[in-house]
């Protein structure tokens, strides 16, 4: 009986030890974490100890014969596990979803609408006791004496990424556009239309058309769907010109943009959020760069016959173009020679008109100039 006891003693001393010395062998997959409709999944991560670990709350140093690299327990079934905490996002980041659960508990929830990340509570084991097997601290059970695993502490490990849940709502689709006219969502000639999408939430997929929905209403380009997040999007350059490169937003004309944001890991939902804006006139700006904006001043302003431009640069790598029109949007003059900085406006009826510097192309500056007979 006492021989058996001690074969007995000798296997499992043999399995404790080869498990001890097998476990750098084993596969450190990473975590993986996915999304869908109401439901996340976890996947992945490193095969799971074959040895048992204790936490310091369980564990002590026996008398008669312990110390701090030999430890006995009297809960030998309080064995640590790892588990898995959800955190869900708010308008202050990530809060904790609940408690801390097993990877089947986690992946079996019913979650609501939102974006959701993961953070792995790993037992670890000590390696401080250099004179023990891999430096463990090992523990025994206190009733038998017969060594039972090591003593770890709890690892977080953050699974990289974010997942959603559910398909994008109207809520989540909050973009705007930035708007540098007086009024929103209109814009002068040659402005930069630029939506921002920073705030829109719970999508990893986005497509942004636009429409002319004034004159030729057939005009209409498209980004196709793409993956995101986007913090800002040029709506010109990026969209409108895509399929033609030659395209502007005219002036006079008014556009519809449509954003729509998708989940790929809900398959079958998306949400489209639609908005207008118009280009105005070079004759009837939307707005006036007033000379503290630009530092140009036209003067004298009112006039009889000529003005000058004060305050103006030029560059000369860059081509310019001088228009002025009348307040019913007719161009009554143009000029590419902007060099001299003086203009002879005599011919010009008594009235209000509008001055227009481009540069490239570009509107730079627009100001109202006041002509007197």
């Amino acid at each position: 009986m006492k021989t058996l006891k001690t074969l007995n003693s000798l296997i499992f001393m043999a399995l404790f030890f080869c498990s001890f010395f097998t476990l750098g062998a084993q596969t450190q997959a990473p975590f993986t974490l996915e999304g869908g409709c109401s439901r996340l999944t976890v996947g992945g991560g490193p095969a799971i100890p074959n040895f048992n670990m204790y936490s310091a709350e369980v564990v002590f140093i026996a008398s008669g014969g312990g110390n701090a690299c030999n430890k006995s327990t009297i809960n030998p079934s309080l064995v640590m596990q790892r588990k898995y905490q959800l955190y869900r996002k708010n308008n202050n980041g990530f809060s904790k979803a609940g408690t801390p659960l097993s990877k089947n508990q986690l992946n079996g929830l019913t979650l609501t609408h939102g974006t959701y990340k993961v953070t792995v509570l790993e037992p670890t084991p000590y390696q401080v006791c250099p004179d023990n097997i891999n430096s463990y601290i090992l523990v025994y059970d206190h009733f038998n004496n017969n060594r039972i695993g090591v003593q770890g502490y709890i690892n977080s490990i953050s699974i990289p990424g974010e997942v959603y849940i559910g398909k994008p709502t109207t809520g989540d689709n909050i973009y705007s556009l930035l708007d540098i006219a007086v009024a929103p969502n209109f814009y002068n000639p040659g402005d930069p239309v630029i939506i921002d999408m920073s705030n829109n939430k719970h999508y990893d997929r986005y497509r942004i058309s636009i429409k002319q929905t004034s004159g030729n209403s057939g005009n209409w380009s498209s980004t196709g769907w793409v993956s995101g997040p986007v913090s800002q999007v040029d709506l010109l350059n990026e969209v409108w010109k895509r399929n033609q490169p030659g395209w502007v937003f005219w002036q006079g004309h008014t556009f519809e943009v449509r954003v729509a944001t998708a989940n790929s890991d809900c398959v079958g939902g998306w949400n489209m959020v639609a908005k207008e804006f118009e280009i105005c006139t070079y004759a009837n700006p939307c707005r006036i760069v007033e000379a503290e904006e630009k530092d140009i001043t036209l003067s004298p302003n009112p006039t009889s016959n000529m003005f000058r431009l004060n305050n103006f640069t030029l560059n000369a790598e860059k081509n310019y173009q001088l228009v002025v029109y009348n307040y019913a949007g007719k161009q009554v003059m143009s000029t590419q020679d902007v060099v001299a900085k003086e203009f002879d406006v005599s011919d010009l009826s008594a009235g209000i008109y509008v001055v227009t510097i481009l540069e490239d192309g570009n509107r730079i500056y627009t100001d109202r100039l006041s002509v007197v007979k």
